[in-house]
């Protein structure tokens, strides 16, 4: 099971600096999805909300997480899952 809670696994942010097509870009895309599908329309993930107006199968938003991930090297061993929120509220705010 993978995510934030007590003894279970945390994937850092810096998977979505592969730049190469591999198993760790994978990863990021569809945590990174999944993060966009759960938030859309202003739900909150971690005390953080989005009102994306990006259909979110549409992998625009998901590169824009990845571009701030790649800009924000302090935070690429946090955990994907709560850096997504924060990256995808930034870019769309409520």
């Amino acid at each position: 099971m993978i995510g934030t809670a007590s003894g279970e696994e945390k994937i850092p942010s810096s998977v979505c600096l592969d730049q190469t097509q591999g198993k760790d870009r994978a990863m990021c895309v569809i945590l990174i999805g999944a993060v966009r599908q759960f938030m859309h329309d202003g739900k909150p993930m971690h005390g953080f909300t989005a009102c994306s107006k990006v259909d979110p199968h549409d992998l625009s938003d998901t590169y824009a997480i990845m571009d701030w991930i790649r800009a924000h090297p302090e935070r690429q061993q946090d955990d994907l899952l709560n850096v997504a929120p924060e990256a995808l509220q930034k870019l769309h705010p409520c």
